[in-house]
């Protein structure tokens, strides 16, 4: 009897399955971006779902039947040639720089035969998933009539969340491009988080959408839709993040936060030369990388100078992730490797430090390994990252640009090893991102679900969206309202100009009658 009631839950488990074709793209060439998401398509393949990815990095597990993975690993050609130059790029020659490169990884990727198959009459996807920095791919949901979610391996720009309706203020949430989080704004920041966000909305309508329509003309035909319609038109957006490290924001519905070490995988044996290295390291171990995009053989020569100096004169081993070992010879204490399987080298026991340029992926593994930081921010969000862990207590910034000093580079790092607060805030902050009612891959997942079960999530389209700017503003209000008691203030006077003037005329009249 008990097996005849496991066979029918089972079987009503099987019903309430439904099956449907995604079509997921993450076309950023960077490791970082992609290893956020892979738990996500592992266990959407494996409830039933065929999913297409377009991806950078391939995984090519064969057990993976329902995921078929299209290759655009040359976008990383691209990327590498431009990137290299950001170590000594401002904020503005950064964003630049990005724009340039995914234009160009745009145009590359849509040329491929793979992706050109799928603009057939033959493709058909009940749900297109695409990744925030790219978002124009959500012209394919056009293609098909389906739905579409956007996703982010890190909290959007404030001019994505203003199109999806959720409230921009470049006070409390600055934009992930500046250096300034809401509780260490001063007026200087003010003022250039708001300057920043006027010019960056010029650029965004003025320049950016322009050229990313007329690519997508060039693949999708004249009658594509506008870059900015497509995005307004957005079901969802999910990122992969959490307050922790990205602040605490106000979002309608329509935007999901489901952050907290998704793409921390089991721990694995190490190789056995890092093994050994570790083990070794009596008095403690630091690793240094930067991470998969800000290479460390792009660092200039003065700054290489200064970090091996200043790591040479301490005195605990240092694992250092070098692209290229053979450009440089390091000091005794300094092993150099071109690939650092960042995760297992961080749950070393004898890990003391992380230096890191404070990507998001890096930081939730850095906390979730107990592991404090010294943390040299290069570009893009890693100023306001470094921000925010050094206000949890849990890493102490170091100034990579336009000097690195090393007397304060070496002081840092030797107080952030032997002050134990450090780890015990790791300790409480990775005991809060992983406190969740539900792992965050499952809540991401369900989500994804409920978009396919409703055919979209348009009832969750903020109304903002809607609603003219001098409404919103309430400058209609405002204006009745200035109107009223200019009015009001005004009628006195116009009666004493009244009472004047009839007073005037009377004195006129008595003049002539008695003339």
């Amino acid at each position: 009897m008990l097996c005849k009631s496991v066979v029918f839950c089972f079987s009503l488990t099987l019903l309430g399955v439904s099956a449907s074709k995604i079509l997921a793209i993450v076309p950023s060439p960077s490791y970082s971006h992609q290893i956020s998401f892979r738990k996500i398509w592992i266990e959407l393949s494996l409830k039933g779902h065929e999913v297409t990815l377009i991806t950078t990095d391939p995984m090519n597990d064969p057990k993976l039947t329902n995921l078929k993975e299209i290759d655009v690993h040359e976008s990383y050609k691209i990327m590498d040639d431009l990137y290299q130059n950001t170590h000594k790029a401002s904020r503005f020659q950064f964003l630049k720089i990005m724009t340039t490169a995914y234009e160009q990884i745009f145009e590359y990727q849509l040329s491929t035969d793979s992706v050109k198959k799928l603009m057939s009459n033959e493709s058909r996807f009940d749900l297109v998933i695409c990744e925030s920095f790219l978002f124009e791919y959500q012209a394919f949901s056009d293609l098909y009539k389906c739905p579409k979610i956007l996703i982010s391996s890190l909290d959007s720009l404030m001019f994505l969340h203003s199109l999806l309706g959720n409230p921009p203020n470049h006070v409390a949430n600055p934009d992930i491009l500046l250096p300034y989080i809401s509780e260490n704004m001063n007026f200087f920041g003010r003022l250039h988080s708001f300057v920043h966000n006027i010019l960056y909305k010029v650029f965004k309508w003025y320049i950016h959408f322009p050229q990313r329509h007329e690519v997508l003309k060039r693949h999708f035909g004249e009658t594509v839709r506008h870059p900015a319609e497509i995005l307004l038109d957005t079901d969802l957006l999910l990122i992969n993040s959490h307050p922790i490290f990205a602040g605490i924001r106000t979002v309608g519905p329509n935007v999901i936060y489901f952050g907290g070490g998704n793409h921390i995988f089991p721990l694995k044996p190490l190789p056995k030369d890092l093994q050994d290295f570790l083990n070794d390291a009596k008095d403690g171990c630091i690793y240094f990388s930067l991470g998969s995009n800000s290479k460390s053989v792009d660092i200039p020569e003065d700054k290489i100078q200064i970090i091996m100096e200043t790591l040479s004169e301490l005195p605990y081993k240092v694992l250092w992730k070098f692209e290229m070992t053979d450009v440089i010879k390091p000091p005794k204490n300094v092993k150099f490797i071109s690939w650092a399987p960042q995760q297992d080298i961080l749950r070393h026991p004898n890990i003391k430090l992380f230096i890191t340029q404070g990507g998001v992926q890096s930081l939730e593994e850095s906390v979730i390994s107990h592991v404090p930081m010294v943390i040299l921010p290069i570009h893009g969000d890693q100023e306001s990252n470094a921000m925010r862990m050094e206000l949890t207590g849990v890493a102490r910034i170091v100034p990579y640009k336009p000097n690195l000093n090393k007397e304060q580079f070496k002081s840092i790092i030797l107080e952030v090893i032997s002050d134990p607060k450090y780890k015990e805030n790791c300790i409480k902050t990775a005991d809060i991102l992983l406190d969740q009612p539900m792992k965050g891959v499952d809540k991401a997942i369900w989500w994804i679900e409920y978009v396919i079960r409703h055919n979209g999530a348009k009832h969750f389209r903020s109304p903002v969206l809607d609603i003219p700017a001098y409404q919103y503003y309430g400058l209609d209000v405002m204006g009745a309202i200035f109107l009223f008691f200019y009015i009001i203030f005004k009628i006195p006077f116009w009666i004493l100009r009244i009472c004047r003037k009839s007073k005037a005329v009377s004195k006129v009249e008595s003049k002539k009658k008695k003339q």
